[in-house]
């Protein structure tokens, strides 16, 4: 199969929205920490109090993961909401969906590995040709400085319009950067279009000379091999021109194009991936993929850090058309595990109040 006829898996649910204030952002780590540990769930009502599962099984899934303790038996452990609820706390539920501080988070350990090459080497191998492909296509991520949030929210509100996530504006962003300094990084995935237009005019003229060659041998003694292969050959080329004419356009636009954007912030114990957007009309240049990888590479591997948080997805597994089955599905392919958290726990300072207001909502619906 030709490279330039594969279809883009990883920009479906690349485009992460839905993140968290400030104040959750620095609860991550706290929150995760309580997390005991289990199997996946079977399905999205299984009520685990809080749990680290391998991700849900697929044909090709891979077996669960060595930090799973042998000796769990994968029980879920429910003493952290018997224990809460003695004393006067209300349990939100196990609840599925979305929700400002995620219950369900998509993780991966980093432990042991040390290497770029390594790295890269623990994604299942469609992530592993998307971030190549990436590459290869002149992507490259850099960090925005505090001054360039601007282009950040540009793209992040471009993205909250056309899947309908609430858009935080970009005084929200530039006070996240002030909060955690240093901690926060803002990067953003160009295309540098002199070096794409560049390499397919390379590949082209490979392309050319392997049609002539392939052309020529048939002319001489035509089978059915030659004219398979010389086949399959000129398809490619045609799919490389097209994408040199497309290559062309998009150099009209400037040098170096955004394609995709994403926020982490640093914490001693894990790197979190909190928001991030996308131009959909570079799907084709699997930039979150290369974004992803980067700061897998930067804030993780060669800082001395070996989680890495993709934060939050909607806990639903046995449903393929659920509305968070893109984002579920592009971070699995960074070959990580579910983490299930024990949910929201709330204790009533005025139970009388609580309890009116409770009533009275009931009522309006």
């Amino acid at each position: 199969m030709s490279d330039d006829s594969r279809m883009s898996d990883d920009s479906r649910g690349s485009d992460d929205s839905r993140g968290a204030s400030p104040s959750a952002a620095s609860a991550s780590a706290a929150d995760s920490s309580a997390s005991s540990k289990s199997a996946a769930p079977k399905s999205a009502s299984s009520k685990s109090a809080s749990s680290k599962s391998a991700a849900p099984k697929s044909a090709s899934a891979p077996a669960l993961p060595a930090t799973i303790p042998a000796d769990s038996q994968l029980v879920p452990d429910d003493r952290i909401v018997d224990n809460l609820s003695m004393v006067g706390f209300r349990h939100g539920g196990f609840t599925t969906g979305y929700t400002a501080v995620p219950r369900w988070r998509y993780v991966k350990d980093l432990t042991g590995i040390e290497t770029a090459d390594e790295l890269l080497k623990s994604f299942t191998k469609r992530t592993q040709w998307s971030v190549k492909r990436a590459a290869s296509m002149g992507v490259h991520v850099r960090e925005l400085g505090a001054d360039e949030l601007g282009t950040f929210a540009r793209i992040e509100q471009e993205t909250a319009e056309r899947r309908s996530f609430g858009f935080r504006g970009e005084q929200y962003f530039r006070d996240f950067k002030e909060a955690f300094g240093d901690r926060a990084h803002f990067l953003a995935a160009e295309i540098h279009t002199d070096e794409y237009v560049r390499s397919m005019e390379e590949k082209c003229e490979r392309l050319r000379q392997s049609v002539a060659k392939l052309q020529a041998k048939y002319d001489a003694h035509p089978t059915t091999k030659t004219e398979r292969q010389l086949g399959e050959e000129s398809r490619n080329l045609a799919a490389a021109e097209k994408r040199l004419a497309e290559a062309n356009e998009f150099a009209k636009e400037g040098d170096v194009l955004t394609a995709a954007v994403s926020l982490f912030v640093e914490h001693p114990r894990e790197t979190i991936y909190l928001f991030s957007g996308s131009d959909d009309r570079f799907n084709s240049f699997y930039p979150s993929a290369l974004i992803q990888y980067e700061a897998m590479l930067r804030y993780c591997v060669e800082a001395g850090v070996p989680r890495y948080n993709f934060y939050g997805i909607d806990g639903v597994f046995d449903d393929p058309h659920s509305e968070g089955r893109g984002v579920l599905e592009f971070k699995q392919g960074f070959d990580g595990y579910v983490e299930e958290l024990a949910g929201e726990f709330m204790v009533p300072v005025r139970p009388l109040v609580y309890r009116f207001k409770t009533w009275a909502k009931r009522l309006m619906k």
